[in-house]
């Protein structure tokens, strides 16, 4: 059974299988996400079909609203009604599925980056990280579908009624399905890890990259200080009007509106395009105004989309950066170009869709226009953060993919993950096994000084160079005859051949009397298997 898990098909096919299923999770978790039907429940014999963002089946005046404006229009009216409970329930439902749905899909990505690069037998980080992400993985998935049901107390049912309950729709299914997918994706994952041939896994070593120190002490501070500006900018104010900071929202909500006072403090934009437009609640906003707001919450959600997608980037990117400081080549070295450049890209289209659509004015100066066709809006400290953030960001990844093509990168096959060389102990079993060195007057138990140069040079070295090749010299100091001594040679390089994956194209051999050196000088590209067939072959 253990040949059986150790054979490179079945490795093949588990970790295939495992990609598949754990795409799929992240598809359907994503499609649970932006589902408009995830539950039901009714009020005053008025049904209400919510989503986590949206509502396309509501009353009149809160159809396209999210559930916070359950909870905020009804509240307001009346804190001890059965809407304004359901309200509360749903807003700590979300909170608790998005958090918790955000963080298992950043993982599962990672994950899935790490899947594909085993596949192309490409150095995949540390171990230890891949079980974090699939502990995590199944953790914050469990967490977000448990934390939904006890805190909307629905049910799992067809009998559900919405008169007496909040009853489930398509949504939590969805989740629950991406949940047993996730899990058995991760599961396998975590077959593939454990009965893995640890002789094949393999890393590359960066070479040539001189800036590391500019990479540390420049690029990766700019990069973190755009970051906390992108933090910034989506919890400050993007937006005032009718007066400078009378009236002012963020990037998703109002913070006040002079015209209604306390009122409508803290709401959502789409809440006002929605029940304001039709009269509902009393607040009784314009054409004008609801037209204007209705533009705002576009270009906020907009923006919301492509600076979250820009921020994967930007993790996948800063996951890259720290391998790169570490010396280690971490899957495809052409990533370390792509993940800057879409992390920049993908900002800067959120931040020019942003004053495209809304219509906002930047600048210092600004004044708000009076007028009947249209509310003019003025940008506050919020897109000066952003733009900051594209400019620091910008800078960054400029400088690493310079510093970075500065590098030259080979792949290491190690004997032993961790270590360029052969151990010691490894070497001094080789010595146990073919004690040929009487007539030299050097035995095993001897304190030589054969031994010690032996052991003071490994008799493995390997020396990376930039064609992803390995280039190695095996150097044995053995006396007896000559087909003796190549005998020897090949039993050692058999076993080398066991661990090593190149197809040799280049073999010597110098034989001499006793203090000489066999000498194999291996060079070549991998080829799996064959090299301890074609390896031996050619000693013959």
């Amino acid at each position: 059974m253990k040949l059986i898990f150790k054979h490179p098909l079945f490795f093949f096919v588990i970790i295939l299988a495992a990609l598949i299923v754990l795409s799929s999770a992240l598809f359907i978790s994503f499609a649970s996400i932006l589902t408009p039907e995830w539950n039901s429940f009714s009020y005053k014999e008025e049904t209400f079909n919510y989503g986590i963002f949206d509502c396309i089946d509501c009353p009149v005046g809160f159809e396209h609203t999210n559930p916070n404006c359950v909870y905020s229009l009804s509240c307001s009216q009346d804190s001890s009604s059965d809407l304004c409970s359901t309200g509360k329930k749903l807003i700590q439902a979300r909170s608790s599925v998005i958090s918790c749905e955000t963080v298992a899909g950043v993982l599962t990505i990672l994950l899935i980056e790490r899947y594909i690069y085993m596949l192309m037998r490409r150095g995949y980080g540390k171990v230890w990280i891949f079980y974090t992400l699939i502990g995590l993985i199944t953790g914050s998935k469990l967490a977000g579908f448990l934390s939904y049901i006890e805190l909307t107390n629905s049910k799992i049912s067809s009998s559900c009624d919405t008169n007496d309950e909040i009853c489930n729709n398509n949504g939590p299914y969805y989740m629950l399905t991406s949940l047993i997918l996730s899990a058995i994706g991760c599961g396998l994952g975590a077959v593939v890890l454990r009965f893995r041939n640890k002789k094949l896994d393999k890393e590359k070593i960066i070479e040539g990259l001189e800036s590391s120190a500019m990479i540390s002490g420049k690029v990766l501070p700019v990069l973190l200080i755009g970051a906390a500006f992108t933090g910034l900018a989506l919890g400050w104010d993007w937006i005032s009007f009718q007066a400078p900071k009378t009236s002012t929202g963020t990037l998703l909500s109002m913070n006040s509106y002079y015209k209604y006072g306390d009122f409508i403090k803290n709401l959502d934009f789409d809440c006002i395009s929605g029940p304001a437009c039709a009269n509902k609640s009393g607040l009784a906003l314009s054409q004008r105004e609801c037209n204007a707001f209705d533009k705002v919450n576009n270009a906020g959600r907009v923006y919301y989309w492509m600076v979250s997608f820009s921020l994967l980037f930007l993790l996948l990117w800063i996951e890259n950066l720290i391998n790169v400081l570490r010396k280690k080549e971490f899957g495809i070295s052409e990533s370390n170009y792509v993940w800057p450049a879409l992390c920049v890209i993908l900002n800067l289209i959120g931040i020019i869709s942003w004053f495209n659509i809304s219509g906002v004015t930047y600048g210092a100066n600004c004044r708000v226009k009076a007028g009947d066709n249209d509310i003019s809006f003025c940008s506050e400290e919020g897109p000066t953060f952003a733009i900051i953030s594209l400019i620091c960001e910008f800078f960054a990844a400029m400088f690493y993919c310079l510093l970075y093509a500065q590098k030259s990168s080979t792949t290491t096959h190690q004997i032993f993950p961790g270590q360029k060389t052969l151990s010691k102990s490894k070497l001094g079993k080789i010595i146990l096994e073919y004690p040929q060195f009487d007539d030299c007057n050097v035995t095993k138990d001897q304190d030589s000084s054969f031994d010690k140069d032996l052991m003071r040079s490994p008799s493995i070295m390997y020396r990376p160079n930039t064609r992803d090749t390995v280039d190695s010299d095996y150097l044995y100091k053995r006396k007896d005859t000559q087909d003796s001594e190549i005998y020897k040679a090949k039993e050692t390089l058999a076993e080398i051949c066991l661990t090593c994956e190149s197809q040799l194209d280049q073999i010597s051999i110098v034989t001499g009397n006793c203090g000489h050196n066999i000498h194999i000088k291996c060079h070549g590209r991998c080829d799996g298997e064959k090299l301890c067939e074609d390896c031996l072959k050619s000693l013959e």
